[in-house]
């Protein structure tokens, strides 16, 4: 087997799994530090992954990329990708729907790098024999495939047709992973009317041993397959078919989801009381704030297009930010939404080195651009976060000092909503000095009423 320098973004279970597979037939295996969390770090360390220091490094040196991230997650990484100019393969090996894979295949193909469309079926491996397969289509899925020794997972080629490899990962994951949310709602539901015993007479031994199992064992992991369920509703709705199943099996995950972190299956009594007493039934933390994010964006996005790509350079004091800058940190602030729900923490000084920045705007229209992609990731995340996600603690640290904790809901309100809302005020300001019409937001303005005439 021909040796392959191959990045991976990002180890976390199932990641550092198959890196760690890569790195032990020989690969040299890369990925990147930088705001992932010390789980991370010590997945990455156990796997043999070799830290590139930066995703410009990684980038630079891989012949392949492998994205293995959360579902909501995966047009970021590509788009974070192609920025870097990446021209190599770059296999997306997440749980996407195919009309989704095929729009991050767009954004790759636009650095001029080869896209390989790919889905993982089955646990992480973890030697012996393999039980993991990973589905790739495209024109260089083979080259992929080749990476991969045959005693750590099954690499099969389906096709040469971006979509195919996502289509068979969302149909087996429908089968598995939505009938395990289905078992559990029927023995809630059996349960709560006081007939699970005959309902289970009825089943015979087998298949009620059955039930118990998947329902327990997929509360363990249930946080981690809202977000798939959601793109296989998706994809059953992209294809004309009903998708409510699988929505439905989304929420009875999400109120699943508090049995994050435990190491053991809970008792299936905890299942079906969580089950019929969550109140995730009623409105969510994600889908109270939504409607909040979409008014805001709105507004900040009609802001920066007024900003004019003469005056990037524009400052009104020689201590202030330019236009450019302050516009640009406006149009990246969304990134901190998708920071927050995937990470536990930020060092904004990792070992003493500040963390990269953005390139600075090049033009009005770049402005806007960044934004409308930041902020679809950013509302994609918020989407997929469940309440116990959002509950969670997350801490900004400074060279690994702890600056602050709260909740991370407490976060994206403020470092995210607030402080969006901040900087559009003073981006207002920039405008009315440079004599340009500031937009009316919550009313009107000097030069506009709040239709926008």
């Amino acid at each position: 087997m021909e040796h392959t320098r191959i990045g991976l973004l990002h180890p976390g279970q199932m990641g550092s799994a198959v890196g760690a597979a890569l790195a032990k037939a020989g690969h040299r295996v890369l990925w990147v530090s930088t705001d992932r969390s010390p789980e991370s770090r010590q997945r990455a360390a156990a796997a043999g992954l070799e830290d590139a220091g930066s995703l410009e490094a990684l980038a630079a040196q891989a012949e392949v990329i492998l994205s293995i991230c959360p579902p909501h997650a995966a047009p970021e990484v590509a788009e974070q990708v192609a920025a870097r100019g990446y021209t190599g393969i770059y296999a997306d090996c997440n749980a996407i729907s195919p009309d989704r894979t095929r729009a991050v295949e767009t954004t790759i193909a636009g650095s001029g790098a080869t896209y390989v469309d790919g889905g993982i079926v089955g646990g992480p491996p973890a030697g012996g024999p393999p039980r993991t397969s990973l589905y790739l289509s495209g024109a260089a899925a083979d080259r992929v495939a080749a990476c991969f020794p045959a005693e750590a997972l099954h690499a099969v080629v389906l096709s040469d047709r971006i979509g195919a490899a996502s289509a068979l990962k969302m149909c087996y994951a429908a089968n598995t992973k939505g009938t395990s949310a289905l078992f559990a709602a029927i023995l809630a539901l059996a349960e709560r009317e006081g007939v699970r015993d005959a309902l289970e007479r009825q089943w015979g031994e087998g298949l009620t041993a059955s039930a118990h199992k998947r329902a327990a064992d997929s509360a363990l992991k249930a946080w981690r397959f809202v977000g798939e369920m959601h793109e296989i509703a998706a994809t059953f709705a992209e294809s004309g078919l009903p998708g409510g199943f699988h929505a439905a099996a989304a929420e009875i995950y999400e109120r699943l989801a508090p049995f994050k972190g435990r190491t053991e299956p809970p008792e299936l009594c905890d299942v079906l009381d969580t089950l019929s007493h969550s109140t995730v039934s009623g409105m969510s933390i994600s889908e109270s704030m939504l409607p909040e994010f979409d008014h805001e964006a709105a507004g900040v996005r009609t802001t920066l297009a007024r900003v004019p790509s003469d005056k990037l350079d524009w400052k009104p004091h020689p201590a202030s930010a330019s236009m450019g800058w302050l516009a640009g940190h406006v149009a990246n602030l969304p990134t901190w939404a998708v920071l927050t729900i995937e990470q536990d923490d930020l060092d904004l000084l990792p070992g003493g080195k500040p963390l990269d920045q953005p390139p600075p705007p090049a033009d009005s229209a770049s402005l806007v651009d960044t934004f409308d992609r930041n902020a679809a990731a950013a509302r994609a995340a918020i989407a997929g976060a469940g309440d116990a996600d959002l509950m969670r603690p997350w801490s900004l640290l400074q060279n690994g000092v702890t600056l602050m904790t709260m909740p991370k809901v407490a976060v994206l309100r403020t470092f995210v909503f607030n402080h969006l809302i901040h900087h559009r005020a003073q981006l207002g300001v920039y405008l009315r000095l440079n004599d340009i019409a500031v937009p009316s937001l919550y009313g009107p303005s000097a030069d506009e009423a709040p239709n926008g005439s």
